[in-house]
């Protein structure tokens, strides 16, 4: 199997990141159309869990994992509320049920019970999406594809949506992406953030999948914990990107499925 980092360079989950102090480079475009910020949302994930307390304590070091990358809020003796969050986009799709639409978000967002140790049992699962403007919508899960990381999300509500690009983006094409970083959610805010396509490469180990067949499209664009799920846009509004990872050593790297694969998701 080619190497395409060397060991020094660790590629996470954003839900795995550890929060380094460091500044937050927002870069404001002038030019982004204001019918996209429209079409941005919030996408929060509530879990409702048990937790067998005997397991848990004779598995110290998954407990620790656990408290680490969760907080939960007690709801009883053994039961917990656990959340996370992340970014989403409505985007356009063909015959859409009318008063709905479908969000586009990753895979990982909408699975964190995937890094829950045994001792922890999901009896409910939540999804909330939260538009621009801080009204929410319960939101169904009705597609799911771990190997690419990628999710859709349907709504009772009809908003503004996106288009998917019909090509990929050119190595040193101008890109730009929108979302909720850090789970910090404002009302009338959209934090926005621009830099360019680096390439695209195959066979990354990411995801806990290596797989020679799949390409995934870097951005050198600023991505943080709870950026995932945020759609990269090109110069003309159309979605050429999902953030779904970065480097913990390196501030503009972010990863996302190709544009052909994102299309060929929604549409099968």
């Amino acid at each position: 199997m080619k190497k395409l980092f060397n060991s020094s360079l660790v590629i996470l989950l954003f839900s795995l990141f550890s929060c380094a102090s460091v500044p937050i480079p927002q870069v404001q475009d002038q030019n982004i159309p204001e019918r996209i910020e429209n079409s941005i949302v919030y996408v929060q994930v509530t879990l409702t869990v048990e937790i067998d307390k005997s397991k848990m304590e004779s598995d110290d070091m998954s407990k620790k994992s656990f408290m680490k990358i969760s907080t939960p809020v007690a709801l009883g003796e053994n039961i917990k509320k656990v959340s996370g969050s992340g970014s989403g986009a409505a985007i356009f799709v063909k015959n859409q049920k009318i008063n709905t639409t479908t969000i586009l978000t990753a895979e990982h967002v909408c699975s964190m019970e995937k890094g829950f140790p045994s001792f922890v049992t999901v009896l409910k699962k939540e999804v909330t999406i939260t538009n621009i403007n801080g009204e929410k919508y319960p939101g169904i899960i009705v597609k799911k594809d771990s190997e690419n990381d990628l999710c859709l999300v349907e709504i009772p509500v009809t908003m503004q949506t996106v288009e998917i690009a019909s090509k990929e983006p050119k190595r040193g094409e101008k890109a730009f992406t929108m979302g909720y970083p850090g789970g910090i959610y404002l009302k009338n805010l959209v934090n926005k953030y621009v830099g360019y396509c680096s390439g695209i490469v195959s066979g990354m180990s990411y995801n806990s999948y290596t797989n020679e067949s799949i390409q995934k499209t870097i951005f050198s664009i600023y991505s943080f914990p709870g950026s995932s799920g945020s759609s990269i846009f090109n110069s003309s509004g159309q979605v050429i990107g999902i953030v779904q990872a970065g480097s913990t050593r390196i501030l503009f790297f972010t990863i996302s499925s190709t544009v052909s694969t994102i299309k060929e998701f929604i549409e099968k």
